[in-house]
């Protein structure tokens, strides 16, 4: 069952877009706290091009991480941001990866989040490396 056009999975409460530089990444997460309690997601990319090694093991674009422990590269189809909510749609591979109950997913923005800032993270992480692996769709 979708939860695209139904009730939002979950309120995402923090946002947090940052670089990591001594760990050579640029993040974007979203939360349901601060705590790390609650469910998140988080989207990683490189602050440089992968490299020759990255590419050849498929590790060449941005990298997906949720309270499961899963990981997967790529695998957004597509992502809606609107003021107050975010959508995604991914592969079945990351489904599997990262435990999700649906391809779709559904999160309401809580007022007074850093929208802007959130757009401007997921366009610079979702559009890193290999543009086989972009999402077709970018609605931000």
């Amino acid at each position: 069952m979708s939860n695209a056009v139904n009730r939002p999975e979950w309120l995402v409460r923090v946002v947090a877009v940052q670089e990591n530089v001594p760990d050579s990444c640029f993040i974007v997460g979203i939360a349901e706290d601060e705590y790390g309690e609650g469910r998140y997601l988080t989207l990683q990319s490189g602050l440089e091009e992968p490299g020759e090694q990255e590419r050849r093991l498929g590790l060449d674009s941005y990298c997906v991480v949720n309270e499961t422990g899963g990981v997967h590269y790529g695998g957004i189809e597509s992502v809606a941001l609107s003021a107050d909510q975010i959508s995604f749609r991914f592969t079945s591979e990351a489904v599997g990866a990262l435990s999700l109950p649906d391809q779709e997913m559904t999160l309401d923005i809580a007022p007074g989040s850093d929208v802007q800032n959130l757009r401007d993270g997921l366009r610079r992480v979702l559009t890193y490396g290999n543009p086989d692996k972009f999402p077709a769709e970018l609605h931000i």
